[in-house]
Formats: C-alpha cells, structure tokens, sequence
C-alpha cells in the first residue's frame, strides 16, 4: 500500500527478481480485493512479469531491470501511464516481457573474490576438491582467487586458470 491510499486502493508492485529461484507468483488480499504479481526468467536473460489489479483498485508498478527502451511499448496497456519509470495502471491484468537491463547471471571467475566464490555452495563444494576452504582467513575473502591461490599456492599456471575460469562459469 501506498502511504497516501491506506486500505488497499493504491499498491505499489515493485518485484525483485532473483535468478535461484525462476519464478515467483504473489497475492496480496486488501480491503480493496485481491492483487497479483508474479515473475518468471525465461532464458538467460529475459523476464516476464504478470500484474492483477483488483476492480476498484490501482497499481504503481516499477518493473526489476526494465531497460528504458521497454517503456516505450505504447500498445502495451501497463506503458500507457508512466513516469520516472513507475508504471501507474488501473484494474485490470497486465502482462510484459523483456531482457533485462543487467545480466541476471552471475559469472564466475578466478577473478571473482573468494567471498562471491564460497557464498555459492555449489562453487564452495567444488573449491574444496582442491583446497581447505574452511581454512582460508577472514581477511582473504576480499581477494580474488587468483591473488588467494597466489597468496598461498604460488602462481596459477595459465593452462590452470583456463580450466578453473571455465569450470566456474558453469556455475
């Protein structure tokens, strides 16, 4: 709800997508009736969003990683009232979809620091084929894992910093 709408007449949709999970559907019931948002990645890069606005009711819905350019889809009904990137719509169902502005894919490196790395519990298990994970200092997780590997193991050979950046990739 929006501060200056109490009672459900005015919600403010503003999705956060996030790439572990694909899709999210959602439904709020206000004294208004009951709305609905959901999202989907499709793709590597692109995203659906789907809003419900309830009889009676209005939305503002700021859409995650919408390029501009996406705004500028006149014969789409969610674009017909929009402002500093703020969808403003009636009742109604609205449906959108678009690449995002960013990429929603992380990609992984020896470059990326041990930190982005061991956050990622698949990456953090195949780390610790090869090192002691648990072992590595607090103040080591702002360094990459080239300067780690550096660090305590010596250079990373190129042949080997080839085969680790395509192994982390895949992730």
């Amino acid at each position: 709800m929006t501060e200056q709408s109490p009672g459900g007449r005015v919600m403010r949709i503003s999705p956060k997508v996030n790439r572990g999970l694909g899709y999210v559907k959602a439904v709020y019931d206000s004294a208004c009736g009951c709305y609905q948002c959901g999202w989907e990645i499709l793709g590597d890069n692109k995203i659906t969003v789907t809003v419900t606005v309830p009889f009676g009711g209005r939305a503002e819905v700021v859409l995650p990683l919408a390029p501009e350019s996406v705004y500028e889809d006149k014969e789409n009904p969610l674009f017909e009232d929009v402002e500093n990137g703020i969808c403003r719509v009636k009742a109604g169902e609205y449906e959108v979809a678009y690449e995002a502005s960013q990429p929603l894919k992380r990609k992984y490196s020896i470059d990326s620091t041990m930190e982005e790395l061991l956050n990622h519990l698949d990456i953090r298990a195949f780390l610790s084929q090869m090192m002691e994970v648990d072992m590595i200092p607090d103040i080591a997780y702002g360094l990459s894992l080239r300067d780690v590997a550096k660090t305590f193991a010596g250079e990373i050979k190129p042949e080997e910093a080839q085969m680790l950046d395509i192994a982390l990739a895949n992730f």
